[in-house]
């Protein structure tokens, strides 16, 4: 399920991208590549680098928030999110959740955990952005669109592929990997396609040959500002967070 989360800065404010905004917004290009590179940082720096099963909703509450505090987790109930399951503030401010969600993320639920992974990949990858141009389908392709990019991270933070042999079926991965077994599929297909191979497709960069490439340039500087970020959220662990007068206070949530 791809799942429409990302508020985005127009000219009238600041507004939530709903379902009906399928590909999100254009946004720097990224290499699929990148963002492996991008998330296998981010395991390797909270000491998860090897292990399969990562929990996200840990990542995002106790060591970004409570932790280095570089980014405020926020529970607001379903009535008060627009229908959204989660959505990520454009200056990186906060990220929030619905009650359901981050209950789920809690039980350990699939599709729960990869709306939180989703909404990290839009924290990692497009905070700061000025993403104000909709994207469309067949003007821009996946790796220039918010939607698919904050996908791809999430894919790639759950299921790196550097764990994933390809001898897996669906439910191993799911079961592993902590992720529903629609996505386990999707992931196993998109990594090695139907004849058990590693799928690379034509639509995307060749990340080892940035000069040749006429995105090379805008690839090297959106990486760079993301490794800057990683550093960041390192030398902030203990800088008093700025306070957001414009978001609702923290709602906690008990789950028995």
């Amino acid at each position: 399920m791809i799942y429409k989360v990302f508020n985005v800065s127009s000219k009238e404010g600041e507004r939530l991208i709903t379902d009906d905004d399928r590909q999100g917004y254009v946004v720097s290009p990224r290499s699929w590549h990148e963002i492996y590179l991008i998330t296998a940082d981010v395991r390797r720096d909270v000491g998860c680098y090897d292990k399969k099963y990562l929990d996200v909703r840990w990542l995002l509450e106790d060591v970004l928030d409570c932790q280095r505090r570089v980014v405020q987790m926020q529970v607001l109930p379903i009535s008060e999110m627009g229908g959204a399951e989660g959505l990520t503030c454009p200056q990186g401010n906060f990220i929030r959740l619905s009650e359901p969600t981050y209950i789920g993320a809690c039980d350990g639920d699939g599709q729960s955990r990869f709306t939180i992974a989703h909404e990290l990949g839009h924290w990692y990858l497009h905070s700061g952005q000025q993403a104000i141009h909709p994207a469309m389908v067949g003007q821009h392709r996946p790796f220039e669109r918010s939607e698919p990019q904050a996908n791809q991270f999430a894919a790639e933070l759950l299921m790196p592929s550097h764990l994933i042999t390809g001898h897996e079926s669906a439910e191993d991965i799911a079961r592993e990997f902590g992720v529903s077994k629609q996505a386990a599929s999707y992931r196993l297909n998109s990594l090695f396609g139907k004849k058990g191979r590693v799928a690379h497709s034509p639509s995307f960069p060749n990340p080892q040959n940035f000069d040749a490439n006429p995105l090379g340039k805008d690839l090297r500087q959106s990486r760079n500002a993301s490794r800057r970020l990683l550093v960041s959220c390192l030398q902030t662990s203990n800088t008093p967070r700025q306070a957001v007068s414009t978001t609702p206070p923290k709602i906690e949530v008990k789950h028995d």
